[in-house]
């Protein structure tokens, strides 16, 4: 059927059912983008707020009134037989990833709404950008408000005398969370923030510990069932499966990038306070934050500090010129490796599986040092109770270290361990050698001709001689001089 149309003074057709342009400004901007990008909110179902698809489900409102005030009411009663209206599909908001409510009736002070995905996402996201600190600002802070929405659970539950548990919890931060706000801490060197997210997860693994320590205890307790009691049994677990279980807090685990990340945010800490202009006491205070964690990792979570770990920290402190720490540093947590030579004989030994003497015995320990996997197995999973040793980078820093203490019988030493360990210098460690030994043995500059000159002159004035003797040695050094 054709639309109905009116027409106008001027001669121009004119359709009532056209709505006007609004008059404009701020508010009315926000508003127009909230109407069309909002569709499912439940205040835009039940009518309350309007948006684009309102209008149209007004006229289809009246329409139906209409009907039902034409038709008698045994006609409104709908019969079984009477098809169904097609549900209209209902395209909802566009997110860079999972975990982020579609509606958002705050839009302009509040952010939407988030499960434990979305903050996922929306950390590590953020977090893991090149050169964005905005981004890696805003990785931190959502973090913050993940924990702070946390521990408003917890505060709500103890308000209500209820037992919290991690199962209970409906936010909680795991692994993911805490990796993410250890790298944008890393990156923006709040290091003071990275021990205390450190400690949090510390904190947690001991509650998740007491809770499996106590559930397991009441296990134990509990009586066995009897027959008598299994109808009582059978409706309780039936009511229990009615209400839905929620998930328990994974295992907290710390891993090697976990304090590498520590480590690097205490190095970036160090290097703003070196900016900054401030002595030696406060510029260390970071690094020896690191250290204690560094000296920890075997006892508290089974972890042998690593050669990467190591290195950056005993750069750092020879960064800030404790060349002792560095050195220190380097030997109690590294071992020298075996030169190429006894690294052959070690592996043909360990394949022939000759043992003459007990000098030439190797332990399981020494065949995964040298060989990378055990008796048991060919692969490195094996091999659990590796040794550390130096690698390029330790070689380089001692060397380096050697060189600006102008401790050169040392770091010739250093350099030839180096080379029979089968690691060589490259271009870019022997121009930092190189620009570090300068430094440090730099001689003063050959003065100039004019200082030269003043010199001679001063000379020749001073001279103990005077006459014709003084005046011949003033002319003599005035024509060589000249010749000069």
């Amino acid at each position: 059927s054709s639309t109905s149309t009116s027409t106008t003074n001027d001669g121009e057709d004119y359709d009532p059912n056209l709505q006007e342009t609004s008059p404009g400004g701020p508010s009315t901007m926000f508003e127009m983008a909230r109407r069309m990008l909002v569709w499912d909110d439940q205040d835009y179902q039940l009518g309350r707020v309007l948006n684009d698809s309102s209008q149209a489900q007004e006229a289809q409102a009246a329409q139906d009134q209409a009907q039902s005030q034409s038709q008698p009411q045994s006609d409104i009663i709908p019969s079984s037989s009477s098809p169904s209206k097609k549900k209209t599909t209902v395209t909802p908001r566009w997110h860079p990833h999972e975990g982020i409510a579609d509606s958002n009736p705050n839009f302009r002070t509040n952010s939407p709404i988030m499960n434990n995905r979305g903050y996922e996402k929306t950390i590590m996201r953020n977090a893991r950008k090149n050169n964005k600190p905005s981004l890696w600002r805003h990785g931190y802070r959502t973090y913050v408000k993940m924990r702070d929405v946390e521990l408003l659970q917890q505060m709500q539950a103890l308000q209500q005398k209820k037992k919290m548990t991690t199962s209970t919890l409906k936010i909680k931060r795991e692994n993911t969370h805490f990796q993410g706000a250890l790298i944008a801490c890393a990156k923006l060197g709040l290091w003071r923030e990275a021990i205390f997210i450190y400690q949090e997860m510390l904190d947690i693994q001991l509650d998740i510990q007491i809770e499996q320590n106590s559930n397991q205890l009441v296990t134990n307790i509990s009586p066995p069932v009897d027959s008598s009691t299994s109808a009582s049994v059978s409706a309780s677990a039936s009511a229990s499966t009615a209400t839905p279980k929620r998930r328990t807090r994974k295992p907290i685990i710390i891993d090697q990038y976990m304090i590498l990340s520590i480590i690097r945010a205490c190095i970036r800490g160090m290097k703003y306070r070196v900016q900054h202009g401030e002595n030696i006491e406060q510029r260390r205070e970071p690094l020896d934050a690191a250290q204690e964690i560094l000296r920890n990792m075997q006892e508290k979570h089974s972890l042998p500090p690593s050669t990467m770990q190591v290195n950056a920290l005993a750069s750092a402190y020879q960064y800030v010129g404790l060349y002792e720490e560095a050195m220190q540093l380097v030997f109690d947590y590294l071992e020298e490796p075996p030169s190429l030579f006894e690294k052959a004989r070690q592996l043909q030994l360990a394949r022939n599986k000759q043992w003459n003497t007990a000098a030439d015995f190797l332990t399981e320990r020494n065949l995964v040092a040298f060989t990378g996997a055990g008796e048991k197995g060919d692969t490195k999973e094996d091999a659990v109770d590796a040794i550390e040793y130096f690698d390029q980078a330790s070689y380089g820093i001692v060397i380096q270290n050697s060189l600006t203490q102008g401790d050169w019988s040392c770091a010739i030493q250093n350099l030839k361990t180096m080379t029979e360990a089968g690691y060589y210098p490259k271009s870019k460690s022997l121009n930092t050698w190189t620009e570090t030994a300068t430094k440090r043995e730099r001689r003063p500059k050959k003065p100039t001709w004019i200082k030269q000159r003043e010199q001679i002159l001063i000379k020749s004035t001073l001279y103990t001689g005077s006459g014709r003797r003084g005046g011949r040695r003033m002319q003599d050094n005035a024509s060589a001089d000249e010749s000069n």
